[in-house]
């Protein structure tokens, strides 16, 4: 090597066909021949880089290999992806038409169970350039795939069997409160129509005791306006009834029975006589000596054609009827 050919960069020197440093050797030459070098250099025009562009150095036969399993490798997944795809749409038709032939239904999952058929390819992988046009038409394919569901597990069928019994249970529960609801109004209404029949019953049958005996209530009624102890008879004669209720007029009360013969009046009024003072301030009085004397149970009886007269109690006690019940009017008496 001559010394011609060296460069000095901060102090080192170069060798100027190389561009590497020189050797120990050669750090003797002089100061000349490195300036002549450079003098050289600087007017030399520079030369082009041999080094080999990486695009049009052919690849290696690993590189090559590499590519060709990375290609084969997503062309394997797309087969695998697109024959998952077609078996599960076979597996979803077998399970359609054997729903229908054993007439089970199949209950719709969750969105949560809802499992897309297309898979989201690695982003490790280098996938393989697709044209333009094909990987439009894969995408409309892919949009027109059915979403598919899986089907579902024992433990799953088994907690959606639990929940629709839950359910039906929770329904029978809400249609037995609604019927004995239901029942409890029917009931009420019956036994509130119950209650109001009864109480009509016995208002009914109130009235109709009332009217039985209201010829003795208002005896009583009468008997508390008069101040008089009054009685009613018990004996009363066949055909006969008391067909009004008792009045009071002159502090007397008079009780009017009615019969087919005619009607009978019975009149009390309270009195100091007795046996005597009656014969002779009424009977005489009244029949003069037209009448007939009776004493029964301790009453002196004066009677004449279906009248009578007597005292009991301090109370004066008239009988004015018709003829037909003279033999009869003793057991008034008796019966007051």
């Amino acid at each position: 090597m001559s010394e011609s050919g060296i460069v000095i960069i901060n102090g080192q020197k170069y060798d100027a066909s190389t561009g590497l440093p020189v050797r120990s050797e050669q750090k003797n030459s002089t100061t000349a021949n490195v300036n002549a070098v450079n003098s050289a250099l600087i007017h030399t025009k520079t030369q082009h880089s041999n080094t080999l562009n990486r695009k049009y150095v052919a690849k290696s036969k690993a590189q090559v290999a590499k590519q060709k399993s990375a290609a084969e490798k997503a062309r394997l997944e797309q087969f695998k992806r697109r024959y998952a795809a077609a078996e599960a749409q076979a597996q979803a038709m077998r399970a359609r038409i054997a729903s229908k032939k054993r007439g089970v239904r199949l209950q719709p999952l969750a969105q949560g169970d809802i499992v897309s058929v297309k898979n989201q390819p690695n982003q490790d992988e280098e996938q393989p350039q697709q044209h333009t046009l094909a990987a439009k038409a894969n995408q409309v394919v892919q949009s027109r795939k059915p979403v598919m569901k899986r089907h579902l597990t024992a433990k799953e069928m088994k907690q959606r069997d639990i929940s629709a019994a839950f359910e039906r249970i929770a329904e029978n529960e809400a249609e037995a409160k609604k019927v004995k609801k239901e029942v409890g109004r029917v009931f009420t209404r019956r036994r509130l129509a119950g209650v109001l029949s009864g109480t009509l019953a016995i208002l009914l049958l109130v009235g109709y005791l009332a009217y039985l005996n209201m010829p003795a209530i208002s005896v009583r009624i009468a008997a508390m306006q008069s101040g008089v102890d009054v009685s009613y008879p018990s004996y009363k004669p066949i055909g006969y009834d008391m067909n009004s209720l008792a009045t009071v007029k002159d502090e007397r009360v008079a009780m009017i029975f009615s019969g087919e013969s005619g009607q009978y009046t019975i009149t009390q009024q309270k009195s100091s006589w007795d046996s005597s003072a009656v014969l002779s301030n009424y009977v005489k009085r009244e029949w003069g000596n037209n009448y007939e004397v009776s004493k029964e149970r301790g009453l002196t009886i004066y009677k004449h054609d279906g009248k009578a007269a007597w005292v009991n109690g301090g109370v004066f006690f008239v009988v004015d009827g018709p003829k037909s019940i003279s033999d009869q009017i003793e057991k008034i008496a008796i019966s007051m």
